[in-house]
């Protein structure tokens, strides 16, 4: 799409400073916006979806910390080895007077044994004019 308006000139020439998100912000939104597993077999061999140390636990709550890296599990009985989730989080910015909602897919997949992989996209970028002060 070619910029006609003043506007649209306006939010083009401001796209091209955006900066990338902070690493800070990606990690946040892994620890709070996802239930880690922890991956429990009928033996009671436990695997930490986090950092992927095995352990052995025998107890009947919900969820368990990792004795290596110390984040709250969230146990699943299952035989399988992956687990992919994915949501939505959105960042506020404002740069050359316009106030940027740029919206990112987070994903995240825990492997038995591996510690976690996560990556984001940027889905869509919203600009809207800040209220000038007279």
């Amino acid at each position: 799409m070619k910029a006609r308006t003043q506007f649209e000139k306006q939010v083009a020439a401001s796209n091209v400073r955006l900066t990338a998100v902070a690493p800070k912000v990606m990690e946040w939104g892994v620890k709070n916006l996802f239930r880690h597993p922890a991956f429990r077999v009928p033996s009671g061999l436990t695997t930490c979806g986090d950092c992927g140390h095995k352990f052995r636990h025998e107890g009947k709550g919900l969820f368990v910390v990792c004795p290596h890296c110390g984040h709250r599990l969230e146990i699943k009985d299952t035989l399988n080895r992956t687990h992919k989730e994915s949501t939505y989080y959105a960042v506020l910015d404002t740069i050359d007077g316009l106030q940027v909602e740029r919206l990112f897919l987070l994903s995240v997949e825990f492997k038995k044994g591996q510690p976690i992989k996560y990556y984001d996209v940027e889905v869509c970028r919203l600009c809207r004019a800040t209220a000038s002060k007279s």
